[in-house]
């Protein structure tokens, strides 16, 4: 891990701090098998930072936007290196590999974080269209990040975690629960309206979950949601 922390190294192979670079390294190198993930992401991270420091000082560009074109464009191999690593983040079961290899969830790091935000943002201000970019950075980000905390995004994405692991298909499902609980609370503004919003979202969510893996807590919980929704006037 440290020679790859260090700044010389990534910048001597992967051209980060130096502007676009032909000799540069793809990232999609991060991406091999024989990679320790704790080691790419500190990579990882720090190209990504320089290419938005560099673009910021150079014509004031904002730094998720640049990092968000950098995945759309497949700039040095980014697309390429996420869509290699995404298959080991859907079989990934959890952060704690007992090692200082680290696990897959690594690559999940802050920067794509961001660019995943302003996709979002941006889709939602044009319509809601989701793009196989937002998918791609979703798939990558929700389970290594703990459900995209603080984030609200389209909830028909959870549909397209049905292939990852046990533990995501569960997390999915108290996602949902808790963005649904958050519908009913904001927008109930008396009669009931909350609720009927909360109801028509739930239904079109629920057929995208794997409740069969979800534990019996979560199911009673949300049965019980259901029930209270159900015992209000106008349903």
């Amino acid at each position: 891990v440290s020679p790859a922390a260090d700044a010389a190294c990534v910048a001597g192979l992967f051209g980060a701090g130096r502007g676009p670079c032909d000799g540069a390294l793809g990232l999609d190198v991060l991406a091999r098998e024989l990679v320790p993930p704790a080691a790419a992401s500190v990579v990882l991270s720090r190209v990504l930072s320089s290419w938005a420091a560099g673009e910021s000082c150079d014509r004031g560009a904002d730094a998720a936007d640049v990092i968000l074109a950098g995945v759309v464009q497949d700039r040095q191999n980014l697309r390429t290196m996420l869509r290699s690593v995404l298959p080991r983040i859907a079989d990934e079961a959890g952060h704690d590999t007992g090692t200082d290899w680290g696990s897959s969830f690594e690559y999940a790091v802050p920067e794509l974080r961001a660019a995943f935000a302003r996709a979002v943002a941006t889709a939602d201000a044009e319509g809601g269209q989701v793009d196989d970019t937002i998918r791609l950075l979703f798939r990558a980000l929700f389970q290594p990040t703990g459900g995209l905390p603080g984030l609200e995004f389209p909830l028909s994405l959870l549909g397209d975690l049905r292939a990852h692991n046990t533990a995501c298909a569960c997390q999915a499902a108290a996602c949902a629960v808790a963005r649904l609980r958050e519908l009913f609370v904001r927008d109930d503004g008396g009669g009931g309206g909350g609720a009927r919003r909360a109801w028509r979202a739930a239904e079109e969510t629920w057929p995208l979950l794997l409740w069969d893996l979800v534990d019996e807590a979560l199911i009673e919980s949300t049965v019980a949601m259901l029930k209270e929704w159900l015992a209000l006037p106008g349903r």
